[in-house]
């Protein structure tokens, strides 16, 4: 005859630690989480290491079972409450919202025409922004102008940094960009702006 297993046996346990104090709890299991506590705790598998054990935690040991759980109390007060210790996976999907909720898009995306980069001058590529939440600027891949790249009108032969083709500058800055290019004239970069 077999005897069969309840491999789901996740159950709730009282936590009562004095301050500072441990609490043991001899269990077998491989998840751990904080159901609702009055103060935040760390926790050991069969005397391992300490753990940081917040509220809202969930340690999953994907790996083997512990049999014996220590719960540390770091406070100056005592920590009551209850903790969920067992056999299986917890997902918690109790959150639920009774307010209207205003979605806003993160960014307008503003795609500027071409900039065509002139050779041995400093090129101004766009100017600052101070709303500007993300800046795409993009050397096509065909081009042959290794661009110098720089936030002012200083930038030069020997000054900002490289911008060869295919390269993509992709950042959150609000300032201007300028390029230069030594010796190829007529290429063109494109530019897109968030904000």
């Amino acid at each position: 005859m077999t005897t069969a297993t309840n491999e789901f046996s996740i159950q709730p346990y009282g936590v009562n630690i004095p301050a500072n104090g441990i609490q043991d709890i001899d269990v077998i299991g491989n998840v751990a989480t904080p159901q609702i506590l009055s103060g935040d705790l760390y926790i050991k598998f069969d005397d391992g290491q300490e753990t940081y054990f917040p509220q809202g935690y969930i340690y999953p040991l994907e790996f083997g079972e512990y049999r014996k759980i220590t719960l540390v109390n770091k406070n100056s007060s005592p920590v009551t409450g209850t903790v969920l210790l067992g056999r299986g996976r917890i997902i918690d999907n109790r959150l639920s919202v009774t307010a209207p909720i205003e979605i806003k898009p993160l960014a307008t995306l503003t795609s500027g025409p071409d900039v065509t980069i002139p050779a041995a001058i400093a090129t101004l590529v766009i100017g600052a922004n101070t709303s500007r939440k993300r800046l795409v600027i993009t050397n096509p891949v065909n081009n042959t102008a290794i661009f110098r790249l720089g936030e002012d009108n200083t930038v030069a032969a020997n000054k900002g940094g490289e911008f060869p083709p295919g390269a993509v500058y992709d950042e959150a800055y609000t300032g201007a960009i300028w390029l230069y290019s030594s010796t190829v004239a007529g290429e063109v970069v494109t530019v897109q702006e968030y904000s």
